[in-house]
């Protein structure tokens, strides 16, 4: 079973083919902000990563749908969806919390997922043993500390912002490694299993994914604040 794997969440874009649990290929690109070539060469590496490949030798496409930066989940998407609908492939899509949550298998005790969603925010979930333990939210970083207590493992991108915060009875280990960022192997591995069991999205609802507070909440706490 071969599957190709995209994961644009973040500013290094990367791909991947796997044939069953074997990497066949792999390549990693920074994003370019500036300029004509906004996909970092993802769309060529695409082509030349395929064109020893017929169409009937692939079996799924993974896609990282977020949360993450608008702008580069709508290259992967963009990118996935085309080859969806032109080779007649089916997708899974796979959160990036997920994605960040996989450290959780390696690493003792809770772990936080957190992505930086600007405003003084975080996407954030929890995760033990492989496993996610919480909703995905949207939350500031004095709210979530305050659900917290104990030891914990905090990982992604939105771990610069929360260590800003001390809270007495929690103790929070930030992790910066980069063998734990998302990628596209670690998208195809967690999207293997649904893809063995053909439980693949409906293209035309394929969107990024994205938490978003109501003017309400966003209200009160500005009343909060002052």
């Amino acid at each position: 079973m071969k599957i190709i794997g995209i994961e644009t969440s973040s500013p290094v874009f990367s791909i991947a083919l796997a044939d069953d649990n074997t990497m066949i290929f792999e390549i990693r690109r920074g994003r370019r902000i500036f300029g004509p070539n906004r996909d970092a060469g993802l769309f060529d590496d695409v082509r030349d990563m395929l064109k020893h490949y017929e169409q009937s030798q692939i079996s799924a496409i993974a896609i990282s749908i977020g949360p993450g930066l608008f702008t580069s989940l709508r290259v992967g998407l963009s990118l996935a969806k085309g080859l969806a609908i032109s080779w007649k492939k089916p997708v899974v899509a796979v959160n990036t919390l997920d994605l960040l949550g996989t450290a959780s298998s390696v690493i003792p005790g809770p772990l936080m997922a957190v992505i930086d969603a600007h405003h003084n925010e975080l996407y954030a979930a929890s995760y033990k043993a492989g496993s996610r333990i919480s909703d995905y939210r949207l939350i500031t970083p004095e709210a979530l500390i305050n659900t917290l207590s104990g030891k914990w493992t905090a990982i992604g991108s939105g771990s610069a912002l929360l260590a800003k915060y001390h809270f007495e009875g929690v103790d929070i280990n930030y992790i910066e490694s980069e063998s734990f960022l998302p990628n596209a192997a670690k998208v195809i591995e967690i999207a293997r299993p649904r893809i063995e069991q053909q439980q693949y999205e409906r293209i035309d609802d394929l969107e990024p994914f994205y938490l978003k507070r109501t003017d309400a909440e966003r209200n009160r706490n500005k009343t909060n604040e002052i």
